[in-house]
């Protein structure tokens, strides 16, 4: 391949690549979003759920976010709205 051809390919990319027709360009910057897409409503017992990570809302994403770990070793965003997941909060909550 000659520099002619090389120049031709390089200004095509340049023509054809996103941020040359005006659309932006997301670079996800680490942890700078919602890391919950799914979530669970559905009641699961406190025996089968080994750890809970809470987020609150912030910058990075609107929603107070709950993350249980499993004992299967799943990871599942509990909708914090639930009955069910406020009263475990409370009753994790009371025993700290």
């Amino acid at each position: 391949m000659n520099s002619k051809d090389t120049f031709t390919i390089l200004v095509l990319l340049v023509l054809y690549s996103p941020s040359a027709q005006g659309r932006p360009v997301v670079v996800e910057t680490g942890g700078l979003r919602c890391k919950c897409i799914n979530y669970v409503s559905r009641f699961i017992p406190i025996k089968k759920i080994t750890d809970i990570d809470i987020f609150p809302s912030g910058p990075h994403c609107s929603n107070v976010e709950i993350i249980a770990t499993l004992k299967t070793g799943k990871q599942v965003c509990l909708l914090s709205d639930a009955p069910w997941v406020k009263k475990m909060i409370e009753v994790i909550l009371r025993k700290n």
